[in-house]
């Protein structure tokens, strides 16, 4: 069991809230209060969250520990160390159990159960950048040498597929798309599309003009990625016909790619939501139109998006180490997109407008945000945020702590239904213990 010491504190709108929109009406301040909980454990930067089964969140760092905490009590759980360099990448797998891998070209599968792993040693001849898991529950792994490798979770090797030329610097992202398809990206411009039935390079998905740097898994039918140029497309996973959603020509300016794609997340399934630079966007799946766009959302690089309760608010994460909570004005949720096209249709501003929120010079009119939260809590670059709770997200940072962000109302309830369940355990032992002296007399 750890230690490693917790801190609380509560905030409630740091700042002002400020309306970002291009309407000057002022809106009814909204406010969001969360109770917060400081987990000091790392000895480096944390950058990678996991949401476990039971509660848990597991935090990586490059300290080469995995950090094993309980989300209710705000506690170490457990650590798990093994790793003699950073940690790349880390995954919940079907088997209950987590992979993670690292610069130190290994591998490895932990139990957190008891606390042991099984260590694929020199798992590749280079560093592994990142590893997934396959529906068939295979754990496919790439890094800087010339190989996708493909593992059972006991660590023996499956196969390997030679990567695609393009790919001769190194993979950054592994994505399956498809039950025989999976993609990769590197510091190459192009997608390569690798045929795992046949064990094979597929092909190369030309759109981007600089690096790829994230992927996300919309359905079955759909993914998406994102670059540093800027390109945001939306990709058949089938038939790999591409819908390009932003295509900025003026991308490069003062040696800053200012459109930048540095995170892609999905909400409620119907929505596509990216970081851009220093702001944010979101886009309607179905029909491709961007409904929110708020450019300069952060003082730097957004570099990580998330929604809580199902979409009525969006968090955004930055390198200026701020986290900033956003909500839809005129109470619109991005929820299912049914109900969002009722609650757009319902909001008086719009509906002054016109009915048809799709209208492409209307729609940024429409959907306005505000910020009603600006909190300034970390002390360095914000890498990873995930929501784990209703309303209640974790964020980690540069400067070595992961934070429980715990939404003050839910945390009422909670406590109260946690205080009913131990009274009542409590006098269901007092009720053992007397039939117990009951039957020693």
């Amino acid at each position: 069991m750890g230690n490693s010491p917790t801190r609380k504190r509560s905030v409630s709108n740091i700042n002002t809230a400020k309306q970002y929109s291009n309407n000057s009406k002022e809106e009814e301040e909204e406010s969001v209060t969360f109770e917060l909980q400081i987990l000091e454990g790392h000895k480096d930067i944390v950058r990678h969250l996991l949401l476990l089964p039971k509660n848990l969140l597991a935090s990586a760092s490059d300290d080469g520990t995995i950090q094993i905490w309980d989300t209710i009590k705000g506690t170490n759980k457990l650590c798990l160390s093994g790793h003699e360099k950073p940690i790349t990448s880390i995954i919940f797998l079907q088997s209950g159990q987590i992979a993670s891998c690292s610069l130190d070209k290994t591998i490895r599968i932990w139990n957190i159960e008891n606390n042991t792993s099984i260590i694929i040693s020199n798992a590749h001849n280079e560093a592994i950048n990142c590893i997934n898991e396959l529906s068939d529950g295979l754990i496919c792994s790439a890094g800087n040498d010339d190989y996708i490798n493909f593992w059972n979770v006991d660590g023996s090797k499956q196969y390997t597929i030679k990567k695609n030329d393009l790919d001769s610097e190194n993979i950054t992202n592994l994505l399956q798309i498809s039950p025989n398809r999976i993609i990769a990206s590197s510091t190459a411009s192009s997608i390569s599309v690798y045929n795992i039935k046949q064990k094979k390079f597929e092909r190369d998905l030309i759109c981007h003009r600089d690096t790829v740097r994230c992927f996300v898994k919309i359905s079955n039918l759909f993914f998406a990625s994102g670059s540093l140029d800027g390109c945001i497309t939306l990709w058949n996973s089938e038939t790999l016909q591409q819908r390009i959603l932003q295509f900025p020509e003026d991308y490069y300016n003062n040696k800053i790619y200012t459109h930048s794609v540095n995170h892609l997340t999905v909400i409620s399934q119907d929505f596509l939501a990216a970081a851009v630079g220093n702001g944010f966007k979101i886009w309607d799946i179905q029909n491709g139109n961007c409904i929110i766009d708020s450019k300069d959302a952060h003082e730097s690089f957004v570099t990580q998006i998330t929604s809580l309760f199902g979409g009525t608010y969006i968090v955004t994460c930055s390198t200026d180490s701020k986290v900033k909570i956003w909500a839809i004005n005129d109470n619109v949720t991005l929820s299912k997109r049914d109900k969002f096209i009722e609650s757009v249709s319902n909001a008086p501003s719009i509906r002054a407008r016109g009915s048809h929120y799709f209208d492409p010079d209307l729609r940024q009119k429409f959907l306005k945000i505000t910020c009603i939260c600006d909190m300034w809590i970390h002390l360095a670059t914000i890498n990873g945020a995930v929501e784990f709770d209703k309303g209640s997200f974790a964020t980690c940072a540069s400067d070595n702590l992961v934070i429980l962000w715990k939404e003050q109302e839910q945390q009422k309830k909670n406590r109260s239904v946690y205080a009913i369940e131990s009274l009542r355990k409590a006098m269901n032992t007092i009720k053992n213990d007397l039939n117990d002296n009951e039957n020693n007399n």
